[in-house]
């Protein structure tokens, strides 16, 4: 499931007494609502509304600076719509007074936070970047870092992970040097959802797991509550359903004061996918998990978390068999999405999409299945080639901006060797060859930025396409070169098959003598179907101990004696790690029948091949 930011403005309902002198100055109700505002964000808003009565007779400053702490507040307590109003007025006036100050880069990241807890991405990013000019202006170290964490989450959410690395490593670089145990905290958080999106699993949870301890030791419970659920989701996505469980039912119990609706609605949202996923999940108690969800969801004003919310219900509607209720969830999903802009989280609406044409699979409705899978895979196809498109065009600018520069250089030295000319005909000559080697230098250091450009994006490419454990590709990638490759065979008029093979009694193994040994059988079985298949086959993984190979111009017999010759070669492998005994393995076959024929369509007759071979006793090949 797709991770995004989780938000870090939460807050803690301390006791704090509400108390400032009735005498005392603007300036100085402004410092103590400062000092009250992280604690308690309630007590801070009773606070702003007494000040407010005194904005008529206070300064341009004091009043930015009331305009700067109100949308702060507004975040906090998840009111995004009025933090953006009132950030607008705050901007306004700041502008006016013509000079950077601290208090105007605030108000950009405020009105930018809360314009992406809403998803809209692209006015998010604008007020990050304005918001980080002013931190550099400003020498602010400190706020470069948050904005360049804020524009590094915005670049992971829009896919552009390149520029997401590159953005938050600057980001934990200043943290670093500033010894900030608060913004390490918050970059390392931002870091493992990175990494969670390019299926870095493991990395990821070393981040968060850094985070969490950081909150921990500063004794801030809400924030570190945050911190779990995305260790959570991780094991989600890792395929961890128990462990999944665990770490947020915990999390949940920590909770001892009131806190975030929107940190809690996720954890729900997540701990119902954790108990339908698993194999010892309890899908009466994801049912009621899904409807806390929804109603903490609710009191909340960000469709984001609603929709999440909502899209977990409707899986969960349609694993009981309600499927009127799930596709009645779905509308309601459907006007959601129709307040985000179109453009904007499209890995939401892609999901939707793909969870709608499962719930008519389920429902045994396949016509209406098939016609939604197409429509899904029309919808993937199109993002990935626009995604593709701005990555080509942003690389051509920035070759067009060296060549510009290049040749601003270039000119300059024809003109410095124009006035020399005048001078004396030796000088002449001597700067002519300063001119050449200068040029020759320019030149190379062209080629040279070219060469690091397509090597960092060789090495950016590696480690979004290839799975970590086994080195085959991953998810994403073989799901994405499928469809490319029934195009070919199409064109080619030639047969194509998919095959699902999956890893039998591997979770007993796994829970009997642990991961590091699991890790190891994994391992050699993708190397030893790797070698079974022949160089213009694929093969990747697709979580946990199952595996889908593609193999295009090939009959449905010669696929089957392939087949079996990875069933029969893994059933007589020694296995030197301990614990581990012979392994077989199920396997499901799909061919392309016909040019109508999809890849998804494919993969689900594959999947439901392998099912057989499960119920017809494992190690065994099915077609």
């Amino acid at each position: 499931m797709p991770v995004v930011k989780v938000v870090l403005l939460i807050f803690i309902f301390a006791a704090a007494p509400l108390c400032v002198a009735d005498n005392a100055t603007f300036k100085e109700r402004i410092l103590y609502i400062e000092s009250v505002k992280d604690n308690d964000a309630e007590q801070a808003q009773l606070l702003l509304n007494k000040l407010a009565e005194h904005l008529p007779t206070a300064s341009q400053g004091e009043r930015v600076r009331f305009y700067q702490n109100q949308a702060e507040v507004f975040n906090q307590l998840g009111l995004y719509k009025q933090a953006i109003e009132i950030a607008d007025q705050g901007l306004t006036l700041a502008n006016s007074l013509g000079k950077p100050s601290r208090c105007l880069q605030l108000l950009y990241y405020s009105r930018g936070y809360a314009y992406e807890v809403q998803g809209q991405l692209d006015a998010a990013e604008n007020d990050y970047e304005r918001g980080l000019s002013f931190s550099r202006i400003l020498d602010d170290q400190e706020s470069i870092a948050s904005g360049l964490t804020d524009l590094g989450a915005v670049y992971y959410q829009t896919y552009r992970y390149e520029e997401s690395i590159k953005t938050l490593n600057e980001a934990l670089q200043i943290a670093q040097e500033l010894q900030d145990q608060q913004l390490l905290a918050y970059v390392y958080n931002v870091l493992g959802v990175l990494y969670g999106n390019i299926n870095k699993e493991q990395r990821s949870i070393n981040y968060y797991q850094r985070s969490y301890d950081i909150y921990k030791s500063l004794e801030q419970p809400l924030e570190a509550l945050g911190l779990a659920r995305n260790i959570g989701i991780a094991y989600i996505n890792s395929e961890e359903h128990d462990k999944a469980i665990f770490i947020l039912t915990e999390a949940i119990e920590s909770v001892e004061e009131d806190g975030s609706e929107e940190v809690l609605a996720g954890i729900f949202a997540n701990l119902a996918s954790a108990h339908v996923k698993s194999d010892n999940g309890n899908l009466t108690k994801a049912l009621e998990y899904v409807d806390i969800a929804e109603r903490l969801a609710r009191q909340i004003e960000s469709p984001l978390e609603l929709i999440d919310s909502l899209l977990e219900k409707a899986q969960i509607l349609a694993e009981v068999e309600r499927f009127d209720s799930a596709l009645e969830t779905m509308a309601e999903i459907d006007e959601l999405l129709l307040q985000i802009p179109h453009d904007s989280v499209m890995y939401v609406r892609l999901r939707a999409s793909r969870i709608r044409a499962r719930i008519y699979e389920q429902k045994q409705d396949y016509q209406k299945a098939f016609e939604l899978y197409n429509d899904f895979e029309r919808r993937y196809t199109s993002y990935l080639t626009a995604i593709n498109k701005r990555e080509v065009d942003a690389n051509h600018l920035k070759f067009e901006q060296l060549e510009q520069r290049l040749e601003a250089e270039i000119l300059q030295k024809n003109k410095e060797i124009s006035q020399l000319e005048l001078d004396a005909h030796e000088e002449q000559i001597e700067q002519k060859s300063l001119f050449s080697v200068l040029l020759l230098l320019c030149l190379l250091t062209l080629l040279f930025v070219a060469y690091r450009l397509v090597k960092n994006r060789k090495k950016l490419t590696m480690a979004t396409t290839v799975d970590d454990l086994t080195r085959v590709l991953n998810r994403r990638a073989i799901m994405e070169l499928g469809p490319v490759m029934l195009r070919r065979s199409k064109d080619a008029q030639k047969p194509l098959v998919v095959m699902m093979i999956d890893v039998d009694e591997f979770k007993a193994l796994n829970d009997k003598y642990g991961h590091d040994v699991g890790d190891e059988v994994l391992r050699t079985i993708a190397n030893s179907i790797r070698s079974t298949l022949r160089t213009d086959d694929a093969l990747g993984r697709l979580g946990g101990e199952e595996f889908i190979a593609i193999l295009p111009k090939i009959t449905l017999q010669q696929a089957i004696e392939i087949a079996n010759r990875i069933r029969e070669m893994l059933a007589k492998i020694h296995w030197q790690v301990a614990g581990a005994h012979a392994k077989t393995v199920s396997i499901g076959i799909a061919v392309q029948q016909d040019m109508a024929d999809t890849f998804e369509h494919l993969a689900i007759v594959a999947d439901k091949h392998l099912y057989e071979a499960k119920r017809a006793g494992k190690d065994r090949v099915c077609y």
